[in-house]
């Protein structure tokens, strides 16, 4: 209904405000029948329209104040920008009848504001003048959208919620007075806005208005209505705040804008006053520098400022203003640069006053240079600091790089002036640790930390190997000394006096001092001061070691071992764990390192703190740190020539050494004594140094030694068992096993001889290796094969193995095993779980290849013929099993034809199970697998096994079928739950499974039949190929073979759907799914283009819809094995939506739920760009794989889109208009929607009992 309030008069609200017409005139200009906020200057507000609201304050963060711009009285909100819990006024119209009639029926707003939002500021929703909750009606800027001011009205075709997002061009700026209307005109069906009296957009709407939420049927001024509280808060004021009956015209809008314009421009001639005069103060502030062109074209632009502002250039002030921004923003950056100059040039002056211990021309001329006012010339390209300070000529690179030159010069004076015996530590980048490890290179430490009470920091690196080490080049050549707090604790034993742990300056290393020998006697423990005894709870809690009498022998406590960083800290403060260490330095480079290189640090411990290196011009001049560096290594070097090896399970922690090298450090102790000058001490630093490394790599081969040796002990154990050695054959192993262990303790072999160890050679153990693949003809060779594939090795079988025992079961595997074609007969019987030929088969692992035979008999769990467990990334392919699985497990078995238990992705291709699984009292087994932990991927294999079993919990091919995907697989004799093809003995026999196992393939075919002869398929490529006759038959005739031509367009077999123009669709594939219209039907209309016909859904878009499509396949095993077996999705698809779109899922030909496949534009963290979206996982569980497109679909334009889920490839791929866009990694098994949301939806995606969910707006044409 229209109600004509235009009439003669003057802004009630203004003359109420100030008592005159300050700013009203005579014109035409509607009245405000509904609200007209009046804000007074104790901080209330009143209504003084005709219907004299009531209005009341919500929250205390707003104020109000007389506007000079305006003449009278304003609101001011101090709320965060955007958020909940926020102050306002509040109108309310709960019980209001007349007033809601009138905004149901057409209405206006109008509200003048300005924003003082944070600069950055990243909220989605602010609303300055809104009765929104679920419906309603008001202004807001939101992210999202633009972060322009929109007029929202919520108006829908049956009263249900849909908001109309009338949006303008304009994003207030920052503290800058505005004026907007809002109008929603019902009989039109249309909503406007204006701002500054200008028509900025207007848009389409239904006509039934949609009202907010109950208790929230209220205005805010200053943010939103949240039931009783105000969300969406505004910060910044609000001057005027009205609401009309009438849905103004435009004339009507642009005689609002007359009557505010003066008070809106003069507000804003204050601001931009206001803001000239702070950049003024900003640039003409004392000692302000910046390059001297920014400074004179920031002036510049001021006095344009005032200009228009002086002459009321609204218009091209905003423009004024962003060239302002501009040049502050680039005037700020020379600042900076200069003030870093400054900066830099102050604190050398200041270092150079406080450091006298280096001289020379580079620091004459750096001091010259630092006081001269010299102009640009031969002595100082950019002239000296005091003009560069004075004449600000630079800029802002240039500046950089005279502030880089400061820092060269400076380091310059220091590196090629040093005296002898000055520090150079500070050369180092972060040497004490406080900045993490930043400078250092290489293998980090694991962290660093300071100690509460002592204030040094220590690093320490715990459970892993490290190498980390600075260099410096250009240096003064000479000597080098290294001070440094540090000790190492191998294999977490407090008491171990094992070396590996080291730091190093050039080619010269010293091994830390462990735990033990550094730790405090009890007496002397000051808690705090030198050890950390107890936790302070500012520290790492990791308290001193105690040390008890007799290496842990007694329970007397006799003092603290060093444990970590704080400990090590604390201990470095009191000067414990005290190391040197020299280096004569004569290619001016000088590298410092601390390194832990231990075999087998998985418990190691090293920790270092307060690092100083001192420069000496000659080996005289440190002569005293030599005999330093000598007392740490004559002690070192003693250690190792007291260790004592061991040959029990803890050989590698306690491992021998040459008894050569012991001889050789023990000579290089005894000349310390008779070396008296410093050239001859450093050139026993050098021998020790050589010789500490040589300790090191000979332990490490003598380790080696023992690893081999237990290697061939355990070898000839099991093949003693398993009566597969003479006598002779055994005691001959068994003397060379302990041959090598004497040969260990006593020191006897040179690290060469340890490495090549002739000794076993001859032993028959050993498999030939040829280009990387150990050759394996015998039973033992395939156990060293075993022993070793936990070393990531591949071997290759050159001849059957018979008679493979429990005793010879491979453990865990990492390798590669080609079968080669070979068989493995087993013969293994187990009374613990995983009984099968590999145990755990380790990530990355793979069998292929091979035929395995014999018997498995168990009374445990998880029996299998290849595996008892798998693990990540594992692959399975062409096994031929017939291996007799006999149990006994009472219960739940786990047991599996090839593999016992999935806990991680497997793969398994192109294998056949026919052997059997018994036990009639064993339950939950499967006919491959026996249960799927994690996803299990199994692809063209048969199973023709027979079964004597409780089939309860059993299942024909893997066990937990929602983690396991049979793709291609045959069965003929069902276990429990069904999956996979059921197949007859005549289907096998003819070929026909042979063809489907191989896709048809004849060229290079992995499964081979004679038929007539094989009474199934078999991987054995001496049988012949089967092919396809013309009319067909299975023939081995390969003139008979036939080979359908693809077609040269690819034709939809699964869905092909049609949409017809009564709004029903069709589907014309081959499958001929039924299609059934949920809910309103969507508007079919030919399309000239496309010459068929279009579906066009008007749903919320992203919201619940009222119209799509569905498809149903819960039941059709048929396409949900096409879908898991890899698939293309392709539509031709329109979006409709105004503005930004908006961050949220829509989706147009979906099937996605916890699972599926379908196209959708994701929300803003994905780019909002069409995607393909199969889930595709190896865990079995829920992986969406994110095919994004690029592109951001445009409103009302169309797009091709095509989805290719690549299964054997592993890849998914999108494609837009012809074009490949994306192609990722989709490793795993297809998961299919959860269960009740199976169907394809088109205009949505699937939802619960026919729920439409992301629903599309917009056309589909094809699907």
């Amino acid at each position: 209904m229209r109600r004509n309030i235009t009439r003669i008069m003057l802004s009630a609200a203004l003359l109420a405000a100030s008592g005159v017409p300050l700013m009203a005139q005579e014109t035409e200009k509607p009245v405000a029948d509904m609200l007209d906020v009046k804000f007074n200057a104790d901080g209330t507000a009143e209504d003084v329209s005709p219907m004299k609201n009531a209005v009341e304050t919500v929250g205390e963060n707003m104020s109000t104040y007389y506007n000079d711009g305006f003449g009278f009285v304003v609101a001011n909100f101090a709320n965060t920008w955007g958020a909940g819990n926020s102050s306002g006024y509040r109108v309310d119209y709960e019980q209001n009848e007349d007033f809601k009639s009138k905004l149901a029926d057409g209405h206006t707003l109008e509200v003048v504001l300005m924003a003082d939002y944070p600069t950055g500021a990243d909220v989605d929703e602010v609303k300055p003048f809104s009765s929104m909750e679920r419906g309603g009606t008001g202004f807001l800027i939101k992210r999202s959208r633009g972060s322009v001011m929109t007029f929202l009205p919520n108006v829908s075709a049956n009263g249900s919620s849909k908001w109309n997002w009338c949006t303008s061009s304009i994003s207030p700026r920052q503290k800058i007075y505005y004026h907007f209307v809002g109008v929603w005109n019902q009989e039109e069906g249309k909503a406007y806005i204006y701002g500054n009296g200008k028509l900025m957009n207007t848009i389409a709407t239904d006509k039934v208005f949609c009202f907010a939420a109950d208790g929230s049927k209220w205005f805010c001024i200053g943010g939103d209505p949240g039931g009783s509280s105000v969300q969406a808060g505004w910060r910044g004021d609000v001057a005027v705040a009205r609401v009309y009956s009438d849905p103004l015209t435009g004339e009507q809008a642009e005689a609002l804008w007359e009557d505010a314009k003066g008070g809106v421009n003069s507000a804003n001639t204050l601001v931009y006053r206001k803001g000239v005069e702070e950049a003024r103060a900003y640039v003409e502030a004392d000692g302000f520098i910046a390059y001297a062109n920014d400074i004179a074209a920031f002036k510049a632009q001021l006095d344009e400022m005032d200009r228009l502002i002086d002459a009321g250039d609204f218009e091209a002030l905003e423009a004024g203003q962003d060239s302002l921004a501009i040049l502050r923003a680039a005037l700020e950056t020379s600042a900076a640069a200069y003030n870093a100059y400054r900066d830099e040039v102050n604190s050398t002056r200041e270092y150079l006053d406080n450091n006298k211990d280096f001289e020379g021309e580079a620091r004459d001329y750096l001091e010259d240079y630092l006081e001269s006012d010299e102009t640009p010339g031969e002595t100082y390209t950019n002239g000296g600091a005091l003009y560069i300070l004075g004449n600000m000529q630079l800029n802002v690179e240039q500046i950089k790089a005279e502030t880089e030159s400061v820092k060269q010069m400076l380091k310059n004076a220091i590196e090629n002036s040093v005296k002898s015996g000055v520090e150079v530590t500070n050369l180092f980048t972060n040497a004490d640790f406080t900045d993490g490890f930043k400078g250092w290179e290489g293998k980090a430490m694991t962290k660093a930390m300071k100690s509460s009470t002592t204030g040094f920091t220590a690093a320490e690196c715990w459970a892993k190997n490290c190498d980390m080490h600075q260099t410096l080049t250009k240096r003064n050549n000479g000597v080098y000394v290294l001070a440094v707090n540090g000790a190492y604790r191998p294999y977490d034993d407090r008491y171990s006096t094992y070396y590996a742990a080291q730091v190093y300056l050039n080619g010269n290393s010293l091994y830390l001092p462990t735990a033990y020998e550094t730790y405090i006697p009890l007496a002397e423990a000051k808690d705090g001061e030198n050890c950390y005894i107890t936790d302070t709870g500012k520290d790492d809690g990791a308290v001193d070691y105690e040390i008890f009498d007799g290496q842990g022998a007694s329970t007397d406590l006799i003092g603290y071992a060093i444990h970590g960083c704080t400990s090590m800290a604390n201990a470095a403060a009191a000067g414990r764990a005290q190391n040197y260490l020299v280096t004569l330095v004569n290619d001016s480079t000088l590298t410092l390192g601390v390194r832990n290189e231990n075999t087998v640090p998985g418990q190691d411990w090293v920790g270092i703190s307060n690092i100083h290196v001192t420069y000496y011009e000659t080996l005289k001049d440190a002569e005293a740190y030599i005999d330093k560096t000598l007392e740490c290594m004559a002690a070192r070097a003693q250690g190792i020539i007291n260790f004592l090896p061991s040959t029990g399970a803890d050989y590698a922690q306690h491992p021998g050494c040459p008894q050569e090298l012991k001889d050789k450090l023990e000579e290089a102790v005894k000349a310390i004594a008779t070396s008296t000058t410093p050239e001859q001490k450093y050139a026993l630093v050098q021998t020790f140094s050589t010789l500490f490394e040589q300790v090191l790599e000979a332990r490490k081969a003598y380790v080696s030694m023992v690893d081999e040796a237990m290697v061939i002990y355990n070898i000839a154990q099991k093949l003693d068992e398993a009566k597969l050695l003479t006598p002779e054959e055994y005691n001959t192993a068994m003397d060379k096993y302990n041959t090598v262990l004497t040969i260990y303790e006593n020191g006897s072999y040179t690290t060469e001889q340890a490495r090549n160890l002739s000794i076993f050679k001859d032993s028959g153990f050993y498999p030939e290796l040829v280009d990387g693949e150990y050759q394996i003809s015998t039973n033992a060779q395939l156990l060293y094969f075993a022993e070793k594939a936990t070393k990531g090795v591949k071997g290759k079988l050159l001849a059957d193995i018979a008679n493979f025992t429990g005793a010879q079961m491979i453990g865990q595997f990492r390798g590669i095993l080609n079968g080669n074609g070979h068989k493995v007969t087993l013969n293994i019987e187990r009374t613990e779980d995983n009984a099968a030929f590999i145990a755990s088969m380790e990530a990355g692992a793979e069998v292929h290849n091979l035929v395995i035979e014999g018997t498995v008999k168990t009374t445990k769990k998880y029996a299998a013929s290849v595996a008892s467990a798998a693990q990540e990334n594992t692959l399975i392919s062409q096994v031929s099993s017939s291996v007799d699985i006999v149990t006994e497990t009472p219960g739940d078995g786990t047991q599996g034809g090839l593999v016992g238990f999935v806990n991680g992705y497997t793969r398994i291709e192109n294998c056949l199970f026919s052997g059997s699984i018994k036990g009639t009292g064993t339950s939950d087994v499967g006919g491959l697998v026996g249960w799927s932990d994690k996803a299990s991927k199994i692809s063209n294999c048969l199973q023709i096994a027979t079964f004597d079993l409780d089939t309860k919990g059993c299942n024909t091919i893997a066990r937990n079928p929602g983690k396991s995907a049979a793709i291609n697989t045959y069965f003929k004799n069902a276990l429990g739950d069904i999956a996979g093809t059921q197949v007859t003995d005549e289907q096998l026999a003819s070929g026909e499974i042979c063809y489907l196992l191989n896709h048809g393939d004849t060229e290079n075919p992995v499964w081979h039949q004679t038929i007539g002869t094989d009474p199934h398929p078999v991987l054995d490529a001496t049988h012949q190929t089967v092919g396809k006759t013309k009319d067909g038959a299975f023939t081995n005739d390969k003139a008979s073979f036939h080979t359908e031509e693809e077609p040269a367009e690819p034709k939809a077999d699964l869905l092909d759907v049609v949409f017809d123009t009564d709004g029903t669709a069709r589907d014309i594939s081959p499958m001929q799914n039924e299609v059934i219209l949920l809910g309103e039907a969507p508007t079919v209309a030919y399309n000239e283009t496309y010459k068929r016909n279009v579906a066009t859904f008007d749903n919320e878009l992203s919201g619940n819809g009222k119209s799509a499509y569905k498809i149903d396949y819960e039941n059709n095993q048929k396409m949900k094995d096409a879908l898991t077996d890899g698939h293309s999705l392709e539509a031709i698809v329109m979006v409709r939506y105004e503005g930004t779109i908006k961050s949220a899922e829509m989706k147009p030909f979906s099937s996605m739920e916890a699972g599926g496949t379908g196209f959708l534009i994701g929300k803003k963290d994905k780019g909002s760009m069409l995607t393909f979206l199969p889930n595709v996982s190896t865990s079995g569980g829920n992986t969406w794989r994110w095919a994004t497109s690029g592109v951001v679909p445009e409103s009302g334009k169309y797009y091709h889109i095509i989805g290719v889920y690549d299964e054997a490839n592993a890849k998914a791929r999108v494609y837009l208009d012809g074009k490949l866009c994306n192609e990722i990694a989709a490793p795993g098994i297809f998961r299919l929607a959860n269960s009740g949301c199976r169907w394809f939806a088109i205009g949505g995606d699937p939802g619960a009992k026919d729920a439409i969910q992301a629903a599309w707006n917009g056309d589909v044409v094809l699907a």
